[in-house]
């Protein structure tokens, strides 16, 4: 795919985040003001503890309570005012997406096969390599032979 632009997403912005108000060294989330369900956080989606560097999944949730597994950081739970971030995929910073841009419209397509040289297919210019062939978007011959 010559010339065209691949845009590629990773999950690296949280669809919640908050912090902990609670006990030290829990593995759960309690705010009675919250609405994880509603928000879309489900079971297994990634949870990081910003605080301490541990990550891991939620186990279970409710409107108002997130259970999670956490590794990897100082004290793998929740200490008091610890800052949390959940993602939309089960593993923080995992690949979303892939959307390559036609590099003359701008153009998005998903299939980097949709682009020849960089420009989507059907939106070649007809005499882009081959002179006096008009097509689409192109002045027609002078009748006159001008």
């Amino acid at each position: 795919m010559s010339g065209g632009m691949a845009e590629i997403k990773y999950d690296t912005d949280p669809l919640v985040s908050g912090t902990y108000i609670g006990a030290n060294g829990s593995l759960s989330i309690f705010k009675s003001d919250a609405d994880f369900k509603s928000c879309g956080v489900l079971v297994g989606l990634a949870i990081r503890n910003i605080t301490d560097g541990s990550e891991g999944v939620i186990t279970a949730v409710t409107e108002t309570d997130i259970i999670a597994t956490l590794t990897g950081g100082i004290h793998n739970s929740f200490y008091n005012l610890d800052e949390y971030e959940i993602y939309m995929t089960p593993v923080y910073n995992s690949l979303v997406s892939i959307i390559y841009t036609d590099r003359r419209y701008g153009h998005k397509v998903v299939n980097p096969s949709e682009l020849e040289n960089g420009i989507k297919s059907n939106e070649l210019d007809l005499d882009e390599n081959t002179r006096n062939v008009f097509g689409p978007g192109q002045p027609m011959s002078d009748p006159r032979g001008y």
